[in-house]
C-alpha cells in the first residue's frame, strides 16, 4: 500500500537553517519506518526535502516527486 503521512513541523524547525529539530527527526523517521516494516510504501513530505523546508512552489513539488 501507498501512504502519503501529511506532518506537520513548522512549530519544529530551526528557523535559522530551516531544518527539523534533531529530536523530531529521529521520532518522525522512526515512526515512516515502522509504517514501511509493515510492507508499506511511504512519502512524506519532510523526508523527500531531506528534513529541511524548501523554497519549491507545493504544486511544483508535487511533480517533482
Amino acid at each position: 500500500m501507498r501512504i502519503f503521512v501529511a506532518a506537520s513541523y513548522s512549530s519544529q524547525l530551526n528557523y535559522k537553517t530551516g531544518e527539523a529539530r534533531a529530536k523530531y527527526k529521529l521520532w518522525l523517521e522512526s515512526e515512516l519506518r515502522s509504517i514501511e516494516k509493515l510492507s508499506n510504501e511511504v512519502f512524506c513530505v519532510l523526508r523527500e526535502d531531506r528534513d529541511k523546508i524548501n523554497d519549491v512552489d507545493p504544486a511544483v513539488a508535487l511533480l517533482l516527486t
